[in-house]
């Protein structure tokens, strides 16, 4: 599909549009242009990709393309952010549902902690839905001294 696999301005542009896609909520549409990038490994392309079979409630895919991300997140880190910064960043996600929304390409770059938390957070609210209560809690054990709002809900309805 790419005219030339080095050509990073179309991959970007590719990658953009899924976005705007799904912005638009037009998953199937996202999922054809992101797709064409799963090969660059990027967390947040399985993210997002997620995120389309989230809209379309196929949540064992959404789950499929969670751990995928999740499992970039380690060679995506290029970049650690102070424990400053990280505190300003975490006290103010907390208590939104910003998890939900699509994760920019660089965010698993610059803030692989934010990225890993936001991917951990979806995969609670998927393995809620699937009714994997046992899974569910092994992840919010490694976000249980956070205090994220989705978090504790499931821990108060589980």
């Amino acid at each position: 599909m790419f005219r030339d696999n080095s050509n990073i301005l179309e991959k970007k542009d590719f990658f953009e549009q899924g976005i705007l896609a799904l912005h638009f909520n037009r998953p199937f549409e996202a999922i054809k242009y992101l797709s064409v990038l799963e090969e660059e490994k990027n967390s947040a392309i399985f993210f997002n990709i997620a995120l389309c079979y989230l809209k379309i409630q196929k949540y064992e895919k959404v789950l499929s393309f969670l751990e995928k991300a999740l499992s970039e997140i380690k060679r995506n880190r290029s970049v650690e952010i102070t424990k400053d910064n990280y505190s300003e960043l975490l006290s103010f996600e907390e208590e939104r549902e910003g998890y939900i929304n699509p994760m920019l390409y660089f965010t698993p770059l610059q803030f692989p902690d934010l990225a890993r938390e936001q991917i951990l957070r979806l995969m609670i609210d998927i393995l809620f839905l699937l009714g994997k209560k046992e899974e569910m809690h092994k992840i919010i054990n490694s976000l249980r001294n956070k205090n994220y709002k989705n978090v504790k809900d499931k821990i108060s309805r589980s």
